[in-house]
């Protein structure tokens, strides 16, 4: 895919929109829209891209939390107000300097409940966002991350092991009387359960 256009995660994998061009045989070239829906697992380097556009979702929307996103901390806005918020995916739109991205997310309240954001189109050279510069930056982060992915920059799925299946060693303490029961003393709380000795 050359040109990438829409991304979004969902359930830690990818869906991925954009432009592929080809050559005819004739010797015309022409431009493919290409959809994929991706099995693999995000790398975290993904998530992280993604997770470092919401302090534009929140500034852009001027939503709660907004406040306390400036100059200062913008290139690395590490704060606790902002952890309910989450960007699942972005749109790229407009050529050369028209070029804007419309940021998709959401807020997820204490109780549980989801509220779906999606940012107005913000243009990177416009003059209605503040931090325009940083945002065509953290965009440009991102689609590189996507491209990772999409050339097989994934995360390792770990295999489950059901705790009933699992291999485990059961060690056993007894002691015999001389009268064929064998007194277990495993339990370790001083009980001693006195049992008819079953090994083959």
């Amino acid at each position: 895919m050359q040109k990438i256009k829409k991304a979004k995660i969902k359930d830690r994998s990818l869906i991925v929109e954009g432009e592929e061009r080809m050559v005819t045989e004739g010797g015309s070239e022409v431009t493919n829209e290409v959809a994929k829906k991706c099995a693999a697992l995000a790398h975290d380097d993904l998530v992280k891209a993604f997770d470092n556009l919401k302090k534009h979702l929140i500034k852009i929307c001027d939503l709660r939390g907004a406040e306390y996103i400036d100059k200062e901390n913008i290139d690395d806005c590490q704060i606790p107000e902002l952890e309910n918020y989450t960007v699942t995916g972005f749109s790229i739109g407009g050529n050369d300097e028209s070029e804007g991205v419309t940021l998709i997310g959401n807020r997820t309240f204490n109780s549980g409940k989801v509220l779906n954001i999606v940012a107005p189109f913000t243009q990177y050279a416009g003059d209605d966002y503040a931090f325009a510069i940083e945002l065509a930056s953290d965009i440009h982060a991102a689609v590189y991350e996507v491209e990772c992915y999409l050339n097989g920059k994934c995360a390792s799925k770990q295999l489950e092991i059901p705790f009933d299946e699992a291999e485990t060693t059961d060690y056993r303490v007894s002691f015999d009387t001389g009268d064929g029961v064998y007194h277990d003393i495993t339990d370790g709380l001083g009980k001693m359960n006195a049992k008819m000795d079953r090994r083959n």
